[in-house]
């Protein structure tokens, strides 16, 4: 892990409020893909920014996962933390990320997975999700993941994160680019939990393979539920990733 203009303080307890990074990953993916993630987060105001880290894996219940020691960010600068997953974990995996910081209003995180080949590297960005971030979706709203591909040349995984410290179910639709439906799959995450379908439309029920422009609508009905969700189209051949955002 590379940092710069960060000290390490130690374990703390300093109130903070969390930024949602919804997938990051570290290891071997489909087709002889690499994956890794790093993550920069810039200060923008004129305190030093105190972060602290909770690496929340796939499928697990994620209410207990303790906190990295904290980070000091200096005023007006940038942190860099390189295969971030790999660093605070130990070893490969999957999941999402807690970037808790004591001023969100001055924080900026993202994240760039990426795909390394022998030609170089082939990456995604996903950002930083607080408050009321277009990419979270409360009870009783439904929103739209399009321009979505499953065939020899794409394929699109879609990921769900639970927001929140009570159980969710996630509901998705899918359908064709002539808006036919092909079914309906759910599933239901623990706290602060996450997953995400690889090759989502090949999945039972969905059973579709030769998707050209499709889409998929996302909801949920748990009552004071809230999630993050996004798509990944990557391209078979090379690796290379595109992020799709909700709308």
């Amino acid at each position: 892990m590379s940092l710069f203009l960060v000290r390490e303080c130690g374990a703390g307890s300093a109130p903070c409020t969390p930024i949602f990074i919804a997938a990051a990953a570290a290891g071997a993916g489909a087709g002889g893909s690499l994956w890794a993630t790093d993550l920069g987060i810039n200060n923008s105001g004129d305190e030093a920014l105190t972060t602290k880290f909770q690496m929340l894996p796939r499928g697990a219940d994620n209410t207990d996962v303790p906190f990295s020691d904290e980070f000091i960010i200096e005023p007006n600068t940038n942190a860099n933390f390189i295969d971030v997953w790999k660093h605070f974990t130990g070893g490969d995996g999957a999941g999402a990320i807690n970037v808790c910081v004591s001023d969100p209003a001055a924080a900026g995180v993202i994240t760039r997975t990426y795909n390394t080949s022998d030609a170089g590297t082939f990456g995604q960005t996903i950002v930083g999700m607080r408050g009321a971030a277009p990419a979270k979706i409360g009870a009783g709203e439904k929103a739209r993941l399009g321009y979505l591909f499953e065939n020899d040349t794409y394929r699109t995984n879609i990921g769900f994160m639970n927001a929140g410290a009570t159980e969710i179910t996630i509901m998705a639709e899918f359908f064709d680019m002539e808006g036919n439906s092909l079914g309906t799959k759910r599933t239901t995450l623990a706290p602060y939990s996450n997953t995400q379908w690889n090759r989502a439309f090949t999945r039972t029920p969905i059973n579709a393979d030769d998707i050209t422009a499709g889409f998929v609508d996302v909801w949920t009905n748990t009552v004071d539920g809230a999630f993050l969700t996004y798509a990944s189209i990557v391209d078979n051949g090379t690796g290379d990733p595109t992020t799709i955002w909700p709308f």
